[in-house]
């Protein structure tokens, strides 16, 4: 799938024979509270007080006690509280659609809770580093980083608990946002659906750039 422009295709990536990880252990059950409070900043930067009420009202009342204040960016909430917000808003807004998503996580990522990265990361650093910070970030399923050479790399995600557009578009939009900030131009991404049969729960991506 290519998102930005137009560049020459990416070489084929082939799906496994085999699962390699558990459906235990691709199963997320809980993600950092920066996730649900990176949908807020963005609600309150662009509809104000209003649209984040109009988010929280919809909610179920178990969402609404978690995400009615902020909730702190290291804090583990369920999987499925940050889904319901997720749906909830990307129903709601146009800035809620996972790839919207991925990129402003990114931002919060890079920007606010660990600024001192952007001195470190290159495009190829941010490719290695995917699986720390997804380690970091996530409780339950696994990343691992296949190859990366200049301009390009090659990861797979083995997980189960989100939406299924986190796969397919928000981890291509956290992918785009995170290069551009470490430098790079002209980046596409190429999303890989899991196979019917082998590896269910892989996902993998192959990622370009300048």
């Amino acid at each position: 799938m290519t998102l930005f422009g137009s560049r020459p295709e990416p070489r084929p990536i082939t799906a496994g024979s085999a699962s390699k990880y558990s459906q235990e252990a691709a199963t997320i059950t809980h993600a950092r509270g920066l996730l649900a409070d990176t949908m807020r900043q963005v609600c309150l930067k662009r509809y104000g007080q209003a649209g984040w009420e109009e988010v929280l009202g919809r909610l179920s009342e178990a969402g609404r006690l978690t995400f009615r204040e902020p909730v702190g960016d290291f804090a583990w909430i369920p999987i499925s509280l940050i889904n319901e917000l997720e749906v909830v808003f990307a129903d709601m807004r146009q800035e809620g659609k996972p790839f919207h998503q991925g990129q402003a996580l990114a931002e919060q990522q890079l920007k606010v809770a660990h600024p001192w990265l952007m001195k470190l990361l290159s495009p190829e650093m941010i490719i290695r580093q995917g699986g720390t910070l997804f380690r970091f970030y996530y409780k339950g399923g696994v990343l691992e980083i296949e190859s990366v050479t200049k301009g390009h790399g090659v990861a797979s995600i083995w997980a189960l608990g989100q939406p299924s557009g986190w796969y397919t578009s928000g981890a291509s939009g956290w992918y785009s946002q995170a290069l551009r900030m470490a430098g790079a131009h002209k980046v596409d991404i190429q999303h890989e659906e899991p196979p019917v049969e082998g590896d269910p729960w892989r996902h993998r991506y192959s990622v370009l750039w300048e």
